[in-house]
């Protein structure tokens, strides 16, 4: 796993995590997560909105506890894998004490820009 960089801001309940020397190429939304990835199709950036919520739905800690991660996050780690040529699978986990939450997340492998961006 790839250490990132992260901002988290707790009044608006949004988490960034990023590589900070890296640019972003594109930004691909699905649901509450954003996905920025460089011009080699590379995740670069996450950035989850209403975090500690999706979060805990989606990794199964209580809200309160996502919350206390969130704000009192002091590493984050992202790996990425390709699956069988079309499927990436993204892995994060967040780190805050003695305290973790591993996120795992899959989609079809974003190969091509989409049409419609040349509008």
């Amino acid at each position: 796993m790839r250490k990132f960089d992260f901002s988290y801001n707790s009044k608006e309940d949004d988490l960034f995590v990023f590589q900070r020397k890296a640019k972003s190429a594109g930004a691909v939304e699905i649901g509450p997560v954003v996905l920025d990835m460089d011009e080699r199709g590379n995740l670069v950036a996450l950035e989850f909105l209403n975090a500690s919520e999706y979060l805990s739905s989606s990794t199964g800690i209580k809200i309160a506890k996502m919350r206390k991660i969130l704000n009192n996050l002091s590493s984050c780690q992202v790996d990425t894998k390709v699956w069988r040529n079309n499927l990436l699978i993204i892995k994060l986990a967040l780190f805050a004490g003695e305290k973790e939450a591993l996120w795992n997340f899959s989609l079809p492998q974003i190969s091509q820009a989409s049409p419609v961006s040349s509008l």
